[in-house]
């Protein structure tokens, strides 16, 4: 009877892990299936979005806060920005980009920043400040073009959110 005692706390969080990892499991799933379906949608879109103003916009408060920017001027003491925030601002240098190029954009800088995790790249906190501007405006414009890629969105987020909370409660 007492080996039984220890074994049933073992088998609840073997429970529990195996649960919270079928919950990231269905998120990733769902946002594959989901992806998968905007990528679709801003492939075939002849909707072509505005975005070298956001890249000025950026470029601009990147300065402010000490980065070195091409175009912009930087106090005395400037540091640099990482490669893939060069290519970022270097992107935005485009007049429009596709609904695909625009979307891939969007993703692009959504990797970069923390939103519920840590990021990919350590960025600083302002940068991602400047940077989740960046993706918020982008996203406004791909909503705005595309009403499908707006439901498409909303439902992704709504549903993320859900499996988030649930993992939150179970984990």
């Amino acid at each position: 009877l007492g080996n039984k005692e220890l074994l049933a706390p073992e088998l609840i969080e073997k429970t529990i892990s195996n649960l919270g990892e079928g919950i990231k499991t269905a998120r990733r799933t769902l946002g594959k299936k989901l992806g998968a379906t905007v990528e679709a949608m801003s492939q075939t879109s002849p909707v072509h979005i505005k975005v070298d103003d956001i890249g000025k916009s950026i470029g601009e408060k990147f300065a402010k806060r000490g980065y070195l920017v091409e175009g912009n001027p930087s106090g005395v003491i400037s540091r640099e920005l990482q490669p893939e925030i060069k290519q970022v601002l270097a992107d935005f240098k485009n007049p429009t980009l596709s609904m695909n190029d625009a979307h891939n954009l969007k993703e692009q800088i959504g990797e970069m920043v923390t939103w519920e995790r840590k990021g990919l790249l350590g960025i600083s906190d302002k940068q991602e400040v400047v940077l989740k501007d960046a993706y918020d405006q982008l996203n406004s414009r791909l909503r705005k073009a595309n009403p499908s890629y707006a439901f498409a969105n909303d439902q992704f987020s709504a549903t993320a959110r859900a499996y988030d909370a649930l993992s939150k409660d179970v984990l």
